[in-house]
C-alpha cells in the first residue's frame, strides 16, 4: 500500500489518467490524495469529476481536498457578483465542460448534476496523515492563534515564509503556487523542509520553463512521479 498526493489537476483529466493508470498503476489497497483545484482552465473539468467519483464508486480510496476554484463556483451560487469572479477566473472553461459532458445547453446552477454538488460542498480544507504530515490546498496563516479554523488561508494564502515552530513536527504539504519542478524535486529532497510545494503548473506549460507538469508524491519513499501535460497533444478523452 503507497500513498500519493496529487495537487492542482485544473481540468487536465488527460494527463491525470497517465499519471495514475500508467505512470504509478494506482491499485485499490493505495491511498489517493488530491489538494484541491479540479476545475477550471484545463479543457475537462466536469469530466474529471464524473472520473473521480468513478473511481470513488469502484472502490478506490481517494480523499480530496477543496481549492480555491471549487470553493468559487460554490460561491457563485449565491450571487451574480461572485458569479462573475468565477467567470473571471476561467469558470466559462468549466461550464463549457459541463455542457459537453451532459449533451446540451448547460445552465448554472440548475443543471449541475447533484452529484458533482455533493462532491464540490464535502471537499474538506485540510487533511492530516498520521502525526507527520499536513495537507491542505494553498496554506496557513501562521500569525493566526487558530490557524486551523482559517478556511480563508487554506484556499487562498500564497505566504510561505512560515516559522519553523509553526505546526512543530509536522511537514506541510500544498498546491496553489506553481513552482518549476527542479525546483519542487530540491525541496522533496532536502531533509530540513518544512514545507513542501507540489504544483508544478500542469495547465501553465506554455507560460514559463519548468511548469506544464503533474505530479505526485509517493509518500512513504519521498519518490515524485511527473507527466508532461498532455491536453495540447492529438490525444482526445474517451
Amino acid at each position: 500500500m503507497s500513498s500519493y498526493i496529487i495537487p492542482d489537476i485544473h481540468g487536465c483529466l488527460i494527463t491525470l489518467r497517465k499519471l495514475i493508470e500508467d505512470v504509478i498503476g494506482v491499485g485499490k489497497d493505495d491511498k489517493l490524495y488530491f489538494l484541491g483545484d479540479y476545475i477550471d482552465r484545463g479543457p475537462y473539468s466536469a469530466q474529471l469529476v464524473d472520473y473521480l467519483l468513478d473511481l470513488m464508486n469502484k472502490g478506490y480510496n481517494l480523499n480530496c481536498l477543496r481549492g480555491n476554484h471549487e470553493q468559487m463556483l460554490l460561491d457563485a451560487f449565491s450571487n451574480m457578483s461572485n458569479f462573475n469572479i468565477w467567470m473571471y477566473n476561467t469558470g466559462n472553461v468549466t461550464i463549457k465542460s459541463y455542457k459537453d459532458l451532459l449533451g446540451y445547453s448547460f445552465l448554472f446552477p440548475v443543471d449541475l448534476p447533484i452529484n458533482h454538488f455533493h462532491f464540490y460542498s464535502g471537499l474538506s480544507h485540510y487533511i492530516e496523515i498520521g502525526s507527520r504530515y499536513i495537507l491542505v490546498h494553498a496554506g496557513f496563516n501562521f500569525r493566526s492563534e487558530k490557524p486551523m479554523q482559517d478556511y480563508e488561508a487554506m484556499l487562498w494564502s500564497r505566504s510561505y515564509n512560515i516559522p519553523k515552530d509553526f505546526l512543530p513536527g509536522k511537514i506541510i504539504i500544498h498546491g496553489h503556487t506553481p513552482k518549476p519542478i527542479n525546483t519542487i524535486k530540491a525541496i522533496i529532497n532536502d531533509p530540513e523542509s518544512h514545507i513542501i510545494p507540489l504544483d508544478a503548473g500542469c495547465v501553465f506549460g506554455e507560460i514559463s520553463e519548468g511548469l506544464g507538469y503533474l505530479v505526485a508524491l509517493e509518500l512513504e519513499k519521498n519518490k515524485l512521479f511527473s507527466v508532461k501535460k498532455l491536453e495540447n497533444s492529438e490525444l482526445k478523452i474517451n
